[in-house]
């Protein structure tokens, strides 16, 4: 784990690899709490990469699975970038075969992802370029709408093998950015095919998430694309957002707690 100051909120970054042994394996995530139990930190942070590889190069995934719920459930947040959603929902399935067509024999491989978002993802492939807009329906005084440039969208985003929310949404979701346009990500790749690949379009690419049923609840914010993206540092902001998005109910947490 990579821990550091972010502005004036304390967060910690998984570091994953894409191939080879995790620094993550000896301690299954013992750092995310205190000895009571409490969250060491205000925010988690999983970036993207091969989520179950990367899951699986932890010696005690089931071990890691419940410190994580057990993190998210006392207030932690959690920030979760394309592979971080997948870890963060119940799995995924996509339109090109690569997955088991029955959800329960899918699931089978997501067995020690945490689900601390309790919906099932659409995954898509490719390298894509998209726009995402603001929801219409949320206030222009939402945190997340600040960090977006005045016209309320993200031209040119970054989506690689990334995700989407297609089903009813459940009870808790701030549904945030939608995808409203959707092509390669280089002029060249003529292999493109919305009909083969799937399309963004329409579709809810960023959201929010607490437990309604549990009052100490952490927050997540997921993105199905790549807000990190060297290539499209114009979203690094929306990033920050998120993260302080997270940290601000922490803080509403711990305050209600103190009363």
């Amino acid at each position: 784990l990579l821990s550091g100051w972010f502005g004036s909120q304390h967060i910690t970054i998984i570091e994953f690899p894409n191939e080879g042994p995790s620094s993550n394996t000896d301690d299954a995530f013992v750092g995310l709490l205190d000895k009571d139990g409490a969250p060491a930190f205000s925010v988690l942070v999983c970036p993207g990469g091969n989520d179950q590889r990367m899951w699986t190069s932890i010696a005690h995934p089931q071990i890691a699975r419940d410190r994580v719920r057990e993190f998210v459930a006392r207030g932690g947040g959690f920030v979760g970038l394309c592979a971080g959603m997948c870890l963060a929902s119940q799995g995924y399935w996509d339109i090109e075969g690569r997955l088991p067509t029955e959800k329960t024999e899918r699931q089978k491989r997501f067995e020690y992802f945490p689900a601390i978002f309790p919906a099932e993802l659409q995954n898509l492939h490719r390298l894509r370029r998209t726009t995402l807009n603001w929801n219409s329906l949320l206030e222009t005084t939402h945190p997340m709408y600040l960090a977006l440039p005045p016209t309320g969208s993200l031209v040119g985003a970054r989506f690689n093998d990334g995700n989407i929310v297609t089903e009813p949404p459940p009870l808790g979701t701030e549904l945030l950015l939608r995808c409203t346009r959707d092509e390669p990500w280089s002029a060249i790749d003529t292999n493109f095919d919305p009909m083969t690949h799937g399309s963004l379009e329409g579709d809810w690419v960023s959201i929010a998430y607490i437990d309604p049923h549990n009052p100490t609840a952490g927050r997540l914010c997921l993105d199905g694309w790549h807000p990190e993206s060297i290539h499209t540092p114009h979203c690094h902001a929306w990033l920050q957002a998120e993260v302080e998005y997270a940290a601000a109910r922490y803080d509403e947490v711990r305050a209600a707690a103190a009363i």
